[in-house]
């Protein structure tokens, strides 16, 4: 969703917190798979228990078929982090304690029949999590894609933090990897909610070459 920003770590974790209703693991599950790995909404909808668990448990990788993906030429595979595989895991036993597990079935099953939410539904979910997180008056700002956009924003940091300990690494070719993109002029656009950086730094210049104003 063009214009959405990220979350920060207290609006996710508020928002995770306020799912509630029958549908509140399937709903954090989701929450917590997009915020942890940078999947779309339409990626993660796509997913089926055959995806995710394998012999019984969750798996540490999944691979998205590429008819998921946007503009993608090939799938590709993704690691799922501790919390979103313990998320999964939940949502995973309710399918099962509710009689809608099966290899088969839609990970994030739509209440209305055996197919998954739709893009529409989810941002109902998001919406409806963000007003009870007390984030009503940013809702302008926020969608569905404000989860990317907080994966997005993480992992650049993280990267960026490993370059300077001393890693050799392109901190924004590693995000670009890391969110599945063709090129990097993409990633740029997904980080330009960063250009406030810029403007920190070009007042920081301001005052240190203030002798410039005498």
């Amino acid at each position: 969703m063009r214009g959405c920003r990220p979350l920060r770590i207290d609006e996710s974790a508020a928002m995770f917190r306020a799912y509630s209703g029958r549908y509140r693991l399937r709903n954090q599950a989701l929450h917590m798979l997009c915020v942890t790995t940078g999947l779309r909404v339409s990626e993660a909808l796509s997913l089926r228990v055959a995806d995710v668990v394998k012999k019984g448990s969750v798996v540490r990788r999944v691979r998205i078929a590429r008819a998921s993906i946007k503009r993608a030429l090939a799938g590709r595979t993704i690691d799922l982090a501790a919390p979103a595989r313990a998320a999964i895991a939940r949502q995973v036993q309710w399918l099962l304690e509710n009689g809608h597990l099966g290899r088969r079935q839609f990970l994030f099953r739509s209440q209305m029949g055996d197919r998954a939410i739709t893009r529409a539904e989810a941002w109902h979910i998001f919406n409806q999590a963000a007003r009870a997180a007390g984030l009503d008056e940013d809702l302008g700002a926020l969608g569905t894609h404000s989860w990317r956009k907080t994966y997005a924003e993480q992992a650049n940091s993280f990267f960026i933090r490993e370059f300077r300990r001393g890693a050799n690494i392109n901190p924004m070719l590693e995000t670009s990897r890391a969110l599945g993109h063709k090129s990097i002029e993409s990633t740029e656009k997904y980080l330009s909610f960063k250009l406030g950086c810029q403007q920190s730094a070009l007042r920081h210049m301001e005052a240190v070459h203030s002798y410039g104003m005498a």
